[in-house]
């Protein structure tokens, strides 16, 4: 539960604009692919947080391995993974009610691992 609190409460510290249409095959890649990007810039803001002297170690998950997690979520948990969806439908991304092995790859692309 703490990962979920905290990846909602870095919306409020980080924005980003909606993209164009990527150049992806399928509707689940094109939302992984999109939330990827999202955590890249997310990324790059907290590496300038640590470099200012906070302890920590950032780490940009490899994007095909990312999106190859991604796409086994059910579409409403990869919409979710998306800052700027996130943030509009914080509710329903807060009670999503995944179970098992859904939950455990939910938890872990939250947590950019």
């Amino acid at each position: 539960m703490r990962k979920i609190i905290f990846f909602s409460s870095i919306f409020f510290l980080f924005s980003c604009e909606k993209k164009g249409e990527n150049s992806v095959s399928g509707p689940s890649e094109k939302w992984c692919t999109e939330a990827h990007q999202d955590l890249e810039k997310l990324m790059s803001a907290l590496k300038e947080t640590v470099a200012k002297g906070e302890k920590g170690t950032i780490h940009v998950p490899d994007k095909k391995a990312y999106i190859q997690n991604c796409v086994l979520l059910p579409e409403k948990a990869q919409k979710c993974l998306v800052v700027s969806f996130a943030q509009k439908n914080t509710k329903t991304c807060q009670h999503l009610n995944l179970r098992g092995e859904d939950k455990k790859n939910f938890e872990k692309l939250i947590s950019g691992k």
